[in-house]
């Protein structure tokens, strides 16, 4: 699927519909609910978790590194430009190096609110 020209959602749309499974099925095989699964195979919302990448490939049966170089990072959605910030990945530890090679290219990282710092009670 590298060099196709999809992006990342639309391939895993495409090898979703090739096992024949409903994006619900997949959902519940990666752990992620059903609407998530339709934003990212609708390129809404990035997939910003090497852990979420691994488990779509793993079970679509496509590699980390064919599965990310099938989409070239693109400039993030206009929801997530105002809150994000481009950073260099951090380093992959236990990634293979065509692994590594495919994360080096620079993503963007998605900041949430902050948490209220935590407090001891005795």
């Amino acid at each position: 699927m590298a060099g196709s020209g999809l992006t990342l959602g639309k391939t895993i749309a495409k090898a979703r519909r090739r096992k024949g499974w409903p994006q619900r099925d997949l959902a519940a095989m990666i752990n992620r609910s059903e609407s998530w699964v339709s934003q990212v195979e609708r390129d809404v919302i990035p997939v910003n978790s090497l852990d979420a990448l691994r488990q779509i490939s793993d079970a679509l049966d496509i590699s980390l590194p064919d599965l990310l170089a099938a989409a070239p990072p693109g400039p993030a959605p206009a929801s997530a430009r105002r809150r994000s910030a481009s950073a260099s990945p951090p380093p992959s530890a236990g990634a293979s190096p065509a692994e590594a090679k495919a994360l080096s290219r620079p993503w963007t990282i998605t900041c949430s609110t902050a948490l209220p710092p935590c407090r001891s009670v005795r």
